[in-house]
């Protein structure tokens, strides 16, 4: 190759490299600044665990897993799966209270930890969510009330928890519900004979009185069994 040739060719590699550079220097972060300082809170609070190491203060948001934006760059989704105390002895508290400061949200999901305490009142800042998945954690005390103000709610899951009391009359108000899992808790009273979800499961808890709409579930046994005394629908009828 003439030394000509040679020149002519690295010239053109350093003007690529050169346009590759400044191009990713001026790129942007697609994640709202405000958005991202909530996630690393979060993550701290979590004691800055292993399976968030991508949540990396000096990359953008957008990229980390388990979070997705929006247009504006605002968070919609969230997840943080599969947290343990044998590998995070400091994931021992309740669920942060920076996630109420996320309100664009649209997706949280908290499954299968060691997260504990009650689900939180900031929650109900939350009132874009359609999914809100809190299942098979250590969660405690009644079903919060303030849950059927989350009016675009279209799958609520609080399985396998340590939640207790009655099922709240306000999860009347989520008109949108299509599956309302609540089973494997430490649920009492009747089942509110409002709730109309397309798929409603309440087993094993200690749930007593009559199924509403028992006709609606007259198969679907597995969905209630292990209660104290339902009856009606796939049971005895009440008497």
């Amino acid at each position: 190759m003439s030394i000509q040739k040679h020149l002519l060719l690295v010239a053109s590699l350093l003007f690529v490299l050169f346009v590759d550079l400044s191009y990713s220097q001026a790129l942007p972060d697609l994640c709202h600044p405000l958005d991202k300082k909530v996630l690393l809170r979060i993550k701290a609070h979590l004691g800055n665990p292993s399976s968030l190491s991508s949540w990396d203060p000096t990359t953008d948001c957008a990229r980390w897993n388990g979070v997705q934006v929006d247009g504006q760059g605002h968070v919609t989704y969230v997840q943080i799966h599969s947290l343990s105390f044998d590998h995070l002895p400091n994931l021992s508290g309740p669920i942060p209270s920076y996630i109420g400061k996320l309100t664009n949200l649209t997706e949280l999901s908290i499954i299968e930890t060691n997260m504990t305490g009650p689900i939180p009142p900031v929650l109900a800042h939350l009132t874009n969510l359609n999914l809100l998945y809190l299942y098979s954690n250590k969660f405690t005390g009644p079903i919060p009330a303030f849950l059927g103000r989350l009016k675009k709610l279209v799958n609520l899951d609080l399985s396998s928890n340590l939640l207790t009391g009655p099922i709240p009359a306000t999860l009347a108000q989520l008109s949108n519900v299509q599956i309302l899992e609540l089973s494997s808790n430490q649920l009492f009273g009747p089942i509110p004979d409002f709730i109309e979800a397309d798929s409603i499961d309440v087993s094993y808890n200690q749930l007593c009185g009559p199924i509403p709409n028992g006709r609606r579930y007259k198969h679907s046994m597995v969905l209630f069994a292990h209660n104290k005394c339902l009856c009606g629908g796939p049971f005895p009828g009440c008497k």
